[in-house]
């Protein structure tokens, strides 16, 4: 009857992280790991930058031996001349947002720039592009992992819920609201794809 209430209060209030982490609880003690499972995450989805939310995955983890990771992007902080063209690409897009009118543009209700997900985002798709015109090219020789992964995040459409996730700011967490109101789907398949999957 206690999980009937647990569940009755997740549906109520699906942005708490609460509700779905102690519906977890008792379907780990059972042996119901995925179910369990997709519960944590819900809890992370609900309220990703809350320390507290994450807590019932880590047992998950802990409990399956399922180490758990985002994909390694190694980004370099100012990528200058010596960079490899992805990375020249991803500092020049964010360059254009910072000293240019792309923000206001996006953004015309803001008075100051702040860093973005649709700047991120839009910086490492095209570092992705790029990358994958170099592999056709033959260009790029003994790719960084970083780049593959990057690659292999466009390709899935999961940009985004990665940099939500793995690389937040107070910039880019103003957006979180908004896209996972949107796209719940899409951080679920990437929590589910990569960060509990144990690669």
């Amino acid at each position: 009857q206690a999980s009937r209430w647990v569940a009755r209060a997740v549906d109520t209030n699906r942005d708490r992280e609460t509700a779905p982490r102690y519906c977890g609880d008792p379907l780990m003690q059972q042996g119901k790991m995925t179910e369990a499972r997709d519960k944590f995450l819900e809890a992370i989805i609900a309220e990703p930058y809350n320390r507290i939310a994450w807590v019932g995955l880590n047992q998950w983890g802990q409990a399956n031996r399922v180490p758990l990771s985002h994909p390694r992007l190694d980004v370099p902080p100012s990528p200058g001349a010596s960079a490899v063209a992805p990375w020249r690409t991803y500092g020049a897009t964010r360059a254009m947002w910072i000293n240019g009118s792309k923000f206001n543009e996006a953004f015309p209700n803001e008075k100051n720039y702040r860093h973005s997900l649709l700047e991120e985002a839009e910086a490492l798709r095209l570092a992705a592009e790029t990358f994958e015109g170099n592999l056709s090219e033959g260009t790029l020789t003994n790719p960084e992992p970083s780049l593959a992964n990057l690659k292999d995040l466009n390709d899935a459409g999961l940009l985004e819920p990665y940099i939500l996730l793995a690389r937040p700011d107070a910039g880019i967490a103003q957006d979180y609201p908004a896209y996972r109101q949107a796209h719940r789907d899409k951080l679920r398949e990437y929590l589910t794809r990569y960060v509990a999957a144990g690669k």
